[in-house]
């Protein structure tokens, strides 16, 4: 259970007058592990090349979901795993979905880093999502909205790809943006181009699923002629909306998914991701069988 962590020297000729003193540095570090349900007793010790070392002690009791009775426990009771052990055999079924998966990396509350706890649920959704839905063939696109900015993407997603996309997420630095990120509006244009991509493919997906945080541009709103140029045939659009803020208003992927009359999952717990699962493969299906959309709005979960 040990982790590593490299922190760049600061010179003194870079400190500012904000962090005038050595002592004024804040430095944050992101670590995780996995337990089953039980009692844990936790020493945590930091330690650097020095030699000089902290030391905390914790008791902890990992709070069960009361709603996810139908959801097996990944680890049993007292059993201890790392964090970042996900992984995804690439199983894919011939009579399955077409599926295009679109990863928004976003952080929130402002960080210039995705943090372990960000990058692992990011990770075991994505994982969940493809293990229990039938598909036959997986396109990926991993983007980070805020930034108008591409950083993986796999044509025929298998279980290589989810390495390399792991590799991907951990190495993402967002100290710095772009001019023309900060542009306004410049967000809808990459948020719709994506989805442009999508209608204009030889072999159109018979799903489209949005997955990643909620909160990136949420204080903005899409044209109402956003979207009429975009045909995505048959395709159901989805969104798996991570932890959203209780009475917060909807982001920027959530805007996009109602204007497609596509369907919001608020993803908060193991059953809230079960249930949204268990409804993506049900209209889908029923799209795939009835050669029409479903009916826009019909069947959305606003379960906040």
């Amino acid at each position: 259970m040990t982790e590593s962590f490299e922190m760049q020297q600061v010179k003194p000729h870079a400190s500012s007058d904000l962090y005038s003193k050595p002592s004024q540095l804040v430095v944050n570090l992101s670590g995780g592990f996995a337990v089953g349900p039980g009692h844990y007793s936790v020493d945590l010790v930091l330690t650097d090349r020095q030699g000089r070392t902290c030391r905390n002690r914790q008791t902890i009791k990992p709070e069960e979901d009361r709603g996810a009775g139908n959801v097996p426990f990944a680890l049993q009771p007292g059993a201890v795993a790392p964090l970042m052990n996900t992984r995804w055999n690439g199983a894919l079924r011939d009579k399955g979905l077409r599926l295009t998966v679109f990863l928004n990396a976003y952080v929130p509350n402002g960080l210039t880093y995705l943090s372990v706890l960000e990058h692992a649920y990011l990770l075991q959704t994505l994982s969940t999502l493809l293990t229990q839905l039938p598909c036959r063939s997986v396109r990926l696109v991993a983007f980070e909205l805020d930034r108008q900015q591409v950083m993986f993407s796999s044509e025929r997603f298998d279980s290589t790809g989810f390495l390399q996309l792991q590799r991907a997420l951990k190495g993402l630095n967002y100290a710095s943006i772009s001019v023309q990120a900060l542009q306004y509006g410049s967000w809808r244009n990459f948020l719709v181009g994506l989805v442009q991509t999508e209608s204009a493919s030889s072999q159109p997906p018979d799903a489209i699923v949005f997955l990643g945080a909620w909160g990136s541009h949420e204080w903005e709103k899409l044209p109402q002629d956003t979207t009429r140029r975009i045909e995505i045939a048959d395709a159901h659009v989805f969104y798996f909306e991570l932890f959203p803020l209780a009475g917060g208003a909807p982001d920027g992927v959530e805007l996009l998914t109602r204007d497609l009359h596509g369907s919001v999952f608020a993803i908060s717990s193991a059953d809230t991701l079960a249930q949204a699962i268990k409804k993506t493969q049900a209209l889908s299906a029923a799209s795939i069988n009835q050669g029409i959309p479903a009916k826009p709005g019909a069947q959305e979960t606003p379960a906040h």
